[in-house]
């Protein structure tokens, strides 16, 4: 069955018949082109294309007739096609590890927002279940954006030093030293911070879910500091491994653990969901049983109706500042540059714990939820 461009249900009769309006639209595999949308308005094909693309040398009138038939036809835009014709693309891309996750989807509207005041699209790329990060990031750049940002720990550096040389880089969320990347992210300093809490309280045994470095190099760095940090007070830890198969404790692993810790140090929020879960599902009560640290403070997860004790990412801070980066970069105002911004502590329900604040580590944390 061919797919309607703008019918009625009076227009079908059964499931086989095809739809009485001559100006349907094909089937999938003969999309509408400019040149459909030129000879349903009438007009010429280039006259169509200037109209579409919002170029000189069309009058207001027929610029709103070719987009009022070509929005009728279904048209859209080949941006691959106009990539290859045109110098600029006003494309900037940003490869995220997860759009399932609050995190990324907070990051991809601010960024969205600070780049389309500027006059640029945002092209979204992630690896799926059945695509290579590799092959996820080449499909991104075959879209020839202008600009890259990175906001995933799951690209080696070593991969993205080639595209840096060609393309201004920036990794969002994600440190690097490397000269030819930019990065702006959070300072890390909430792993400190949460030791502290976490000391302070009174707990001399923590587990602290421990993420490898081909999953996540952003979350391997924040759970090693989170050991050091604990280490350093004088705090046993316990390494508790991700699961192979999600971000989720191994079940053994947690399990074995838990005659041992009174408190669980999570490297983001959405794995202390996750281990909260299986606690429950154990029959284990958080934070009666067993407490709990997370880290990001962002979107619904940070909402006091579930009362994490967490570290917030000033995301609207870095998203502002890649923003800034990047167009500089652009026109070539700026080098490479690596910001660190700090972020604030979130004191919820899920580690009780005496009035503190974090003086010893230099940052006082805001006693309130977003």
């Amino acid at each position: 069955m061919e797919a309607p461009g703008r019918v009625t249900i009076s227009d079908w009769s059964s499931t086989t018949r095809r739809p009485t309006d001559a100006r349907r639209a094909p089937d999938m595999a003969d999309r509408i082109t400019i040149a459909d949308v030129a000879a349903a308005a009438g007009v010429s094909k280039s006259a169509a294309s200037r109209a579409l693309l919002a170029q000189p040398g069309v009058s207001d009138d027929a610029k709103q007739h070719i987009e009022a038939v070509a929005a009728r036809l279904g048209y859209v835009k080949d941006i691959r096609a106009q990539a290859l014709k045109a110098k600029n693309t006003n494309i900037v891309g940003v490869f995220v590890r997860s759009v399932r996750l609050s995190f990324y989807g907070e990051m991809i509207a601010h960024l969205q927002e600070h780049l389309e005041e500027a006059g640029f699209a945002l092209a979204v790329g992630t690896a799926s279940a059945g695509t290579t990060t590799a092959d996820a990031l080449a499909g991104l750049l075959g879209l020839r954006p202008e600009a890259l940002v990175i906001a995933s720990g799951r690209i080696p550096e070593p991969q993205i030093v080639p595209v840096a040389r060609r393309l201004p880089t920036v990794l969002m969320g994600r440190s690097s030293a490397a000269p030819s990347i930019g990065s702006v992210c959070d300072d890390g300093r909430g792993a400190e911070v949460l030791a502290g809490l976490i000391t302070h309280a009174g707990h001399r045994v923590v587990g602290v879910l421990h993420v490898a470095a081909e999953h996540s190099t952003t979350l391997y760095q924040r759970s090693t500091r989170m050991q050091r940090a604990l280490a350093a007070a004088g705090v046993d830890t316990v390494t508790i491994p991700r699961a192979a198969d999600g971000d989720h404790p191994d079940p053994g692993a947690l399990a074995r653990c838990l005659d041992h810790v009174s408190v669980i140090m999570c490297p983001n929020d959405p794995t202390l969901l996750s281990t909260w879960e299986q606690l429950t599902a154990l029959g284990i009560r958080v934070p009666e049983d067993i407490a709990l640290t997370g880290y990001d403070g962002i979107g619904q997860l940070a909402s006091p109706v579930l009362g994490l004790t967490t570290w917030r990412q000033p995301i609207e801070e870095i998203t502002a500042a890649t923003a800034r980066q990047v167009l500089r970069r652009l026109t070539g105002e700026s080098a490479p540059q690596h910001t660190e911004l700090t972020g604030s502590l979130i004191r919820g329900r899920t580690l009780p714990t005496a009035p503190w604040t974090s003086d010893s580590v230099g940052v006082t944390p805001r006693p309130s939820q977003r």
